[in-house]
């Protein structure tokens, strides 16, 4: 049986953030999960999907959150997973982006850092081939493949890769032939040893 979504996720997901404050005022975990989702990490997401629908973008949850003690730096499905920045950052939410930077200077707290080095990422001759054809049928010029984390969990990483134009502060540009992979600074460190390849389907496996 699917859980059923809390009063404070259900108040994320419509955006009745009067609810939301309500619920948080009166002393609800800002923490609380859903299906592995903090509160934090439900707005961002749904943030960004509002974002794909509308063009604007708006933090009113994120920041509502914050206000009462979320953590933007605690990973999701109880501190397995990936972070809401992290979030954030590869979906190019900036006006979260900024409000977790500010959260950090205000604790003391470092920005993450660009990568020390390039993480020991390889791909397939069967996967650079058929991202090459992908690119190969597209119109957008300077086309890359980019490869984030998007979920951890106690039994791994899952990662997902995408064609895009869109550059990120630090990135790390990857050469793989006819193909440039772009990895953002969160995902880096997760595709140590990591192998991409395409036997019908696009893979990751370590």
């Amino acid at each position: 049986m699917t859980e059923r979504m809390s009063a404070a996720h259900e108040a994320v997901e419509l955006g009745d953030l009067d609810a939301l404050e309500d619920l948080l005022a009166a002393g609800l975990d800002p923490e609380e999960e859903w299906h592995g989702l903090t509160l934090l990490m439900h707005a961002v997401l749904g943030e960004a999907d509002a974002f794909d629908q509308t063009g604007e973008w708006d933090a009113d949850a994120t920041a509502l959150l914050l206000k009462h003690g979320a953590d933007p730096t605690r990973p999701t499905a109880h501190g397995t997973g990936i972070t809401p920045e992290h979030v954030a950052w590869t979906h190019g939410h900036d006006l979260a982006t900024r409000l977790f930077t500010a959260w950090r200077r205000e604790r003391g707290l470092p920005e993450v850092a660009a990568p020390a080095r390039p993480p020991t990422l390889h791909l397939t001759e069967a996967a650079i081939t058929h991202i090459a054809a992908a690119i190969d049928g597209r119109p957008e010029p300077a086309l890359a493949y980019r490869i984030m984390a998007t979920h951890r969990q106690p039994s791994g990483v899952w990662f997902h890769g995408t064609l895009t134009t869109r550059r990120l502060p630090d990135d790390v540009s990857l050469p793989f032939g006819p193909v440039t992979v772009l990895v953002d600074k969160f995902s880096a460190p997760y595709l140590d040893g990591v192998t991409h390849d395409h036997d019908g389907a696009y893979r990751f496996s370590r």
